[in-house]
């Protein structure tokens, strides 16, 4: 427990109170009220309102406008809660619900189940459905706008044409939405200049059937608006399908639509860019805690164990012969001194004599130095081919998650089975268990604050949870597999060609996943929207297991930490119910 850490955990914990503070003192005027419908979905909603002595009165019959906001597939209300806290700063009732299946909703997900949900919440909204209204006024559905996102955005347009009378629908980056005229007399789409390509073809479609104005290609930045203002498209540049809904430009595209719709309306839209930076030095503030966390939970299990500030690692065991690539403590080797030596005391090196042959496998061949790379190659492509028979990990329920399982599974056994690792560098101590798992609360709490109490539910949540075992095997082969290549065989040719073997490798699979996503032909086109936050989830875990193996050296334990992470990233996100 040094000094140093002590100092960093000081400080992390002070930063992130700090911005925590700031951040509560942003959002003192607003109100959070959590409720759920009364009818057969007793669907889970979030209003989000300016607080009773913050709002301005109405004046005559100008009203205060009121959104309904619908988040997209294999997300929840959470997903849109920035959004919503910004639009209820300038005024707007905001109610966020959690589609079928999704966040705190415990019913089957499906798209007519989707729709039924909407329409249930929107007559609970319109008062018709609510037992008691007490102080809230009745909301008028002519007062009321639908916003959604991708698969929300599709609903949202859906539950429009149902009823005509909304008085909008902001749809950014629709999807599945199937039109032949559409209704509501205002509209806003917002796309990225990235969006998938089928959104873009369906935006159009949508804007054709507003306005009858046919767009030409949506892969460039643009405005394009109705003759009377009321319909209008916009693509963002340097924006994916993802992102629009985080955007500052997305909100003031909205600012502006509103400010259409509702003319005589009692809001102020303003966009709050010092809370947008708070948030995120908040999140980064809580990331960095996690190191110091670790270090100090380490050495104090060490400390209750009554061992030694360091740990009595395996003996030593002497390299391969003809395997110069592997390094020594990537075996579970170490150069600590054992217990009752003086640390000046290091053991001799193995002489040519004490090399062991690898039993009962061949050695590597000509391609030692690329081999990793070329494991994961031929494995990734290997595993496309096999799941092309049938795929078990269907049976999981996890969406477009199961065809990831299947992947990263195979993947990593095959590549194992390429270029195996000893048997002893799958050891791992009890304190180094411990650890990891600890530290994965640590995370898994540390975030919570930044990301709602949305992550705690979906982790208690037993409808989900039973696939995490599951997941977790599957997924294990694969990162210990890349814990074993990136600490062991690539360690020794330098850190410059360890980052190249990392990004190179990362890109080989991304590369592999999307010649996958086609040759199955999978409708789950969530392969593509996840892909970049795989490729950042990848490449946190590494960083995170990095920290864990410099502590530990162990292969297991910083192979575990990247497991568990992931795994719960998938039966989370992509859990059907």
């Amino acid at each position: 427990m040094s000094l140093r850490n002590l100092s960093l955990l000081a400080g992390s914990i002070l930063a992130s109170l700090t911005l925590h503070i700031v951040i509560r003192s942003q959002d003192q005027n607003l109100e959070f009220v959590h409720s759920r419908t009364s009818g057969p979905f007793k669907t889970p909603l979030l209003n989000i309102r300016l607080r009773r002595a913050c709002r301005k009165p109405a004046v005559g019959n100008s009203p205060h406008p009121t959104a309904l906001l619908i988040h997209g597939l294999s997300a929840s209300k959470s997903a849109l809660t920035q959004l919503g806290t910004e639009l209820a700063r300038w005024g707007v009732d905001c109610y966020l619900m959690d589609l079928p299946g999704h966040g705190e909703s415990t019913e089957k997900f499906s798209w007519e189940n989707s729709r039924k949900a909407i329409q249930e919440a929107l007559q609970y909204l319109n008062g018709s459905s609510r037992p008691a209204l007490n102080s809230d006024a009745q909301i008028r559905l002519s007062q009321l706008f639908l916003t959604g996102h991708s698969l929300g955005a599709g609903l949202a347009i859906d539950a429009a044409q149902v009823r005509p009378e909304i008085a909008g629908v902001i749809a950014i980056s629709p999807a599945a939405a199937t039109v032949d005229r559409l209704k509501p007399k205002n509209l806003l789409i917002l796309l990225g200049e990235f969006d998938l390509p089928f959104v873009r073809r369906g935006a159009a479609f949508i804007f054709d059937q507003a306005t009858g104005f046919s767009l030409p290609s949506l892969d460039r930045p643009g405005t394009w608006i109705s003759s009377d203002g009321s319909r209008k498209i916009v693509v963002l540049p340097w924006t994916d399908h993802t992102l629009g809904i985080f955007e500052p430009r997305s909100l003031l595209e909205m600012a502006n639509w509103l400010k259409f719709v509702y003319p005589d309306a009692h809001f102020n839209p303003a966009i709050s860019w010092t809370g947008l930076l708070t948030k995120g030095l908040f999140c980064l503030c809580l990331l960095l805690l996690v190191i110091p966390g670790f270090a100090i939970l380490y050495g104090g299990i060490q400390a209750l164990k009554g061992s030694p500030a360091a740990l009595l690692k395996n003996e030593k065991i002497p390299p391969l012969k003809g395997d110069s690539t592997l390094g020594e403590s990537a075996r579970g080797m170490s150069n600590r001194p054992e217990q009752g030596h003086a640390p000046s005391v290091l053991p001799p090196p193995p002489s040519k004599g004490d090399f062991q042959e690898r039993p009962k496998r061949a050695q590597p061949g000509p391609f030692d130095k690329a081999s990793p790379l070329w494991a994961y190659g031929l494995a990734g492509a290997l595993s496309v081919i096999a799941l092309l028979g049938v795929n078990p990990w269907d049976r999981l329920n996890l969406m477009g998650g199961s065809y990831l399982a299947g992947f990263f599974f195979l993947t990593g056994m095959q590549a194992l089975y390429y270029r195996p690792p000893r048997w002893d560098s799958f050891q791992i101590s009890l304190v180094d268990l411990i650890s990891v798992l600890l530290t994965v609360l640590l995370l898994a709490l540390a975030l919570a604050p930044a990301f709602s109490k949305y992550f705690v539910h979906v982790t208690l949540s037993g409808a989900r949870l039973w696939r995490f075992p599951f997941v977790a095997l599957s997924l294990f082969p694969f990162y210990f597999f890349d814990e074993w290549a990136c600490r062991c065989l690539i360690v020794p040719y330098g850190r410059v060609k360890l980052l190249f073997f990392h990004f190179s490798s990362r890109l080989i699979l991304a590369l592999i996943l999307i010649l996958g996503f086609f040759v199955l032909q999978n409708t789950q086109f969530l392969i593509v929207l996840v892909l970049p936050g795989m490729l950042v989830l990848s490449t946190l875990c590494w960083c995170y297991a990095g920290m864990i193996y410099r502590k530990t050296e162990s292969l297991t334990a910083s192979a575990l930490f990247s497991t568990l992470i992931t795994a719960w990233f998938f039966s989370v996100f992509f859990a059907e119910l």
